[in-house]
């Protein structure tokens, strides 16, 4: 399917937010932010060799900002859906400043209020190593709706003990951390105005190379679901680490295929990362989320702007 260039910008946050619709991810460099080039298999969905079974519905994305030719992280959209599968990026540490970005939608919509979910990034802004990478993940194609307690909860905390831990063991080149993360959403049965999906799980996995040179890895899983936030609750729900075999017996149960498993990483990832010394499960800040307009359009025509735009299905 021919692409003029403007099916390439997508309608997101800002003017500057480029995100560019490709074939399959072998095409640009984004290939790059999978570990050995080599994309996860996902049944029915996407296989070896990059193999996308179904290109009208799914659409692999080289996500950027400014300058196109820049990739900041890739992501496969789920077109039905209308949610990201994955999204797959480097982790070389933080950012710290934080930034005031905002979405071209109204946060507190009726359709949100209804569900009780919030903007979810699948590539979490606390996880971006510089200004231009941190202001993409502020795209609607890199979003999933999130039950807000969660996304602000235990989904948040792990994220911050994942970065920890990622800082503290992925460094081979000792002081600068190197970890392939891949990050996504399992579709659930609820719907925002029977269009935008409601992730039933999340999960998030990432592989890197220790101080020893070996390869190592850490996945989570968890239930998008309501939970209690209450910091003082000694039994407030916390996302534990699994390993990927763990993680792709999960996810079998939600892809199926006759011959086709799951594998997010290459085999040389298996072993499991020791844990992390730190690892503290602050409050999220409220800039790691882009959701300060009051006065912009709603999150469902943003999204079937979104979707009309870069896939033209719409």
């Amino acid at each position: 399917m021919g692409m003029s260039l403007s099916m390439f910008l997508l309608i997101l946050y800002a003017p500057l937010s480029l995100s560019n619709v490709v074939t399959e991810f072998s095409q640009n460099n984004c290939i790059l932010f999978f570990l050995d080039e080599t994309t996860p298999v996902i049944p029915g969905i996407l296989h070896a060799r990059n193999n996308n079974q179904n290109q009208n519905r799914y659409k692999p994305i080289c996500q950027t900002f400014k300058d196109a030719g820049q990739y900041t992280f890739a992501t496969l959209y789920d077109t039905d859906n209308k949610i990201p599968v994955f999204s797959a990026y480097t982790y070389k540490g933080s950012y710290e400043q934080n930034i005031k970005r905002t979405w071209k939608f109204e946060p507190q919509s009726a359709e949100k209020s209804t569900y009780h979910v919030s903007r979810g990034h699948i590539f979490p802004m606390l996880h971006a190593h510089d200004l231009d990478t941190k202001s993409s993940t502020c795209t609607l194609t890199n979003i999933v709706p999130q039950k807000t307690t969660f996304n602000r909860g235990s989904w948040c905390a792990m994220e911050n003990k994942v970065k920890e831990i990622m800082n503290e063991r992925c460094n081979k080149n000792k002081d600068k951390p190197m970890a392939y993360v891949v990050t996504g959403a399992v579709p659930g049965k609820d719907q925002i105005k029977n269009r935008v999906n409601i992730p039933e799980f999340m999960w998030t996995a990432f592989c890197c190379e220790n101080k020893l040179g070996e390869w190592v890895s850490m996945a989570h899983w968890a239930e998008n679901v309501d939970e209690d936030t209450n910091r003082e609750n000694p039994n407030k729900k916390t996302i534990p680490p699994i390993t990927l075999d763990n993680l792709h017996d999960n996810l079998k149960n939600y892809y199926s295929s006759t011959d086709i498993l799951p594998k997010i990483f290459p085999d040389k990832c298996k072993k499991l990362v020791e844990g992390s010394s730190g690892g503290s499960e602050r409050e999220c800040d409220p800039d790691n989320f882009c959701d300060t307009t009051p006065e912009l359009p709603n999150w469902m025509s943003e999204i079937r702007k979104t979707v009309s735009s870069v896939c033209n299905i719409l």
